[in-house]
């Protein structure tokens, strides 16, 4: 795999936690809006740890499918003053790409986060350098920003109204922003009733529709755990989808598999 089909692949892979983010330092719009997204976060970093098997699947408007499977690992670090979390990302299909690799080691500081790949085929780990918010690639329909911790303190949310989403009542959130960001707004849908979020609406700063993610929940141990997601570009009408698999949460996962050896050996369960 090129240096940047792994990049579109940890892009994806880490929107998964993509809706995190850290305590706000200021006052927001709407009081009341920023206590129920506070609340959906909270929900998404209540884990101690993850694994999985994941199937990161694109389409093209033809109907046209490339598939890529990984072996997952994720460990919470919010007790600790520097680190928010590490990820390790094992690429397990296709054979010709069998054991490429990523480590991210995510600071609560953004710019003080690490990346690392493995490419078996060269024997060799790079670090990498960090993406800004408008990186991205067009295949995946996903930018840097969709997968950073949203900034709280720069963000304001407005209650717009209710709806119904699939036979759930959900409070509509609006969010704007400011710092720097790609996009004009984005649209929340929360679900009244278990507190989670089920779809997020992307808008340009003149207010077009760019894409629309829906997210897949399920309970394990009786913990709200995502299950799956798919985004779809409204003009291009690509879809990004990813499922997983052989989840496992709070196993305790050891330190070490976090390093840079275990990116080089391939790590796999």
């Amino acid at each position: 795999m090129a240096v940047e089909q792994l990049k579109k692949v940890l892009l994806f892979v880490c929107a998964i936690f993509f809706i995190g983010g850290e305590e706000a330092k200021g006052q927001t719009v709407s009081d009341e809006g920023r206590g129920i997204m506070k609340k959906a976060m909270d929900r998404v970093y209540s884990l101690e740890d993850q694994t999985a098997d994941i199937i990161f699947t694109l389409q093209d408007d033809g109907g046209k499918q490339v598939k890529t499977e990984l072996s997952f690992y994720w460990k919470n670090y919010r007790a600790d003053p520097k680190l928010q979390s590490k990820t390790l990302l094992i690429t397990t299909f296709p054979p010709t790409e069998k054991g490429e690799s990523f480590l991210l080691w995510e600071n609560k500081n953004p710019d003080d986060s690490e990346f690392w790949m493995y490419f078996p085929s060269l024997r060799q780990t790079r670090k990498i350098q960090r993406l800004s918010p408008e990186d991205g690639l067009r295949e995946s329909d996903l930018l840097f920003e969709d997968m950073t911790r949203m900034q709280f303190d720069q963000t304001q949310f407005i209650i717009m109204k209710e709806g119904t989403l699939k036979g759930e009542l959900c409070f509509i959130i609006q969010t704007t922003f400011s710092h720097p960001s790609p996009y004009g707004k984005k649209v929340f849908w929360i679900s009244k009733k278990r507190g989670l979020i089920l779809k997020i609406d992307y808008f340009s700063s003149s207010n077009q529709l760019l894409k629309s993610q829906n997210i897949q929940w399920q309970k394990i141990k009786e913990v709200p755990v995502w299950k799956g997601s798919r985004i779809k570009n409204q003009q291009t009408k690509r879809t990004t989808t990813i499922e997983l698999k052989n989840i496992k949460i709070n196993s305790g996962l050891p330190e070490r598999i976090f390093t840079q050896r275990n990116l080089e050996r391939g790590l796999t369960r």
